[in-house]
């Protein structure tokens, strides 16, 4: 059966959520699994376990769950972190997320048959990528079986392309660490250290206010190790957004800006 993985820190409970973008249904795996709309109380029915692996005891592990039985079309699946004795919708924001899953019904579609295929890297660390999201992309991508770890498989970004100079999206602003003023948006400690591998994802800042559980992500980066965003979000222009920060050992922030 397919399978879908992470790879961060050992010593983790991890679980997975899979979601339906066309009208963020989520999918409950209780009785006969189906998407229903969210529901706080089912959130537990929502969590899909994960299989660890363990690469470097202490340091690295593995994190994979198996492709539920979906129909044809494009889901999202989004890792959580567990904190306390069984899954619960105070876990908080997602620290990992794969977006624009293309899946033909049984198996994953290969994205290199796909003409022209844009894609974003989003969620995971600098140096592990773990996503990709249909939307305001810049990176052609290809999903493959992964040679090291049969039955499950690895993002591949394999260049820049078809995006404008600069990689700007037309018609949209793109925001940065830079966004307000030089280092403006750094993502730093309460120590005022930079925060290496940090997850930023942009929300519609009414939405996000609204619900933050059902609220669409617009993009999102992580940081290197001085604390900047490894590439811009990019959105339109004339509306507040809700940063949202959130890194393993440390509070999730939010920071409001307008563009």
């Amino acid at each position: 059966m397919p399978k879908l993985a992470i790879k961060t820190i050992d010593g983790l409970t991890v679980y997975g959520v899979a979601r339906r973008p066309s009208d963020l249904a989520y999918w409950n795996t209780s009785g006969t699994p189906a998407f229903e709309a969210f529901n706080a109380g089912n959130w537990t029915n929502y969590a899909i376990a994960a299989t660890k692996a363990v690469v470097s005891a202490n340091v690295a592990a593995e994190y994979s769950i198996d492709v539920p039985t979906f129909a044809q079309g494009t889901y999202s699946v989004e890792f959580y972190s567990q904190v306390g004795g069984s899954p619960a919708v105070t876990d908080g924001v997602p620290p990992w997320v794969i977006e624009g899953i293309l899946w033909n019904g049984s198996d994953f579609t290969d994205l290199g048959q796909i003409a022209n295929a844009t894609l974003q890297v989003v969620g995971g660390t600098s140096s592990q990528v773990t996503g990709i999201q249909n939307q305001t992309a810049v990176l052609i991508s290809t999903l493959e079986p992964d040679p090291d770890h049969p039955g499950l498989y690895r993002l591949t970004a394999a260049a820049l392309a078809n995006a404008p100079s600069g990689g700007a999206i037309p018609g949209y602003m793109a925001i940065n660490h830079n966004t307000g003023g030089t280092d403006a948006l750094t993502i730093l400690s309460l120590g005022g250290q930079p925060v290496t591998g940090a997850t930023i994802r942009v929300f519609l800042k009414s939405s996000y206010a609204s619900n933050p559980i059902t609220a669409q992500c617009l993009g999102s980066t992580t940081t290197d190790n001085l604390g900047h965003w490894l590439q811009p979000v990019f959105v339109p222009p004339g509306a507040t957004y809700a940063i949202i920060v959130s890194a393993i050992g440390d509070q999730t922030q939010e920071v409001d800006v307008t563009v």
